[in-house]
């Protein structure tokens, strides 16, 4: 029944559209907290990881605009993921109830993730000249630990959706599984950027010249930065200048 220009508001039904989306507005603002948590606990979890290949001595040299930044990004993908992840259960939830087959949509989904854990196996077995630069060791750890997690929350959140239920031991595997994959992915990055640097820099300090050494990190303190696997402070009172010099991808062209 459409309104005449006329007529009196319907405060019911404006009621029930101003209402509209309430309850997923709550139940964000309810995860909140969580996804907060969650993010500072990655950060850490990550910078542990990635200064145990450089020096965990080297971890009070970050800076808070550093963390927060990092709990930033961090938070945005969580939203990102958990739209992305809902919205794939309940299209699994679906098509499972419509098939009658829980059962099978678990079956497949552990076949899926044992083929992608298989292929990353194959590559990282490969030879060095087959093999791409960035899959290290701790770069297949990362992605193995990640694909079961992947599979314990999808496990986790199939069994809540469709009977309420939740196990204490799917739940502790996802944890276990997400440190570790946070764990390897902040060593393989370590990694890669000391053995595999981009760019070089030569640094004028007040004692001398520092020339062509990878930058590895930089606070309001200093700079991390390596030579041949040599890991070095500089400190920021003492450094005058920093030029930077041919990427490493022209020096290997030339």
């Amino acid at each position: 029944m459409s309104k005449k220009p006329g007529d009196a508001p319907n405060s019911l039904t404006d009621s029930r559209n101003a209402s509209i989306g309430a309850p997923e507005l709550k139940k964000f603002g309810d995860l909140l907290p969580l996804l907060s948590i969650i993010s500072l606990v990655l950060v850490s979890v990550f910078n542990i990881g990635y200064f145990s290949n450089i020096g965990l001595h080297f971890l009070g040299l970050i800076d808070l605009t550093n963390i927060v930044y990092s709990i930033g990004l961090v938070f945005g993908g969580l939203i990102l993921v958990a739209n992305v992840l809902g919205a794939v259960i309940d299209i699994l939830i679906k098509l499972a109830r419509e098939a009658k087959a829980i059962g099978n949509l678990r079956r497949n989904l552990r076949l899926f993730f044992g083929i992608l854990a298989l292929a990353a196996t194959i590559l990282v077995g490969l030879p060095t000249p087959y093999r791409p630069d960035f899959f290290t060791a701790e770069a297949y750890f990362s992605v193995l630990f990640s694909l079961l997690f992947i599979w314990a929350l999808i496990k986790i959140l199939l069994r809540y959706k469709s009977s309420g239920d939740i196990k204490f031991s799917e739940i502790m595997l996802g944890i276990i599984a997400l440190v570790s994959a946070d764990l390897s992915a902040g060593k393989a990055v370590a990694e890669q950027q000391i053995s595999q640097p981009k760019q070089l820099y030569t640094f004028l300090t007040k004692s001398g010249v520092v020339y062509g050494v990878n930058l590895i990190r930089s606070s309001s303190s200093g700079f991390i930065v390596a030579n041949d696997h040599v890991i070095s402070f500089l400190s920021k009172d003492e450094v005058k200048a920093i030029r930077s010099e041919r990427s490493v991808t022209d020096m290997k062209k030339r």
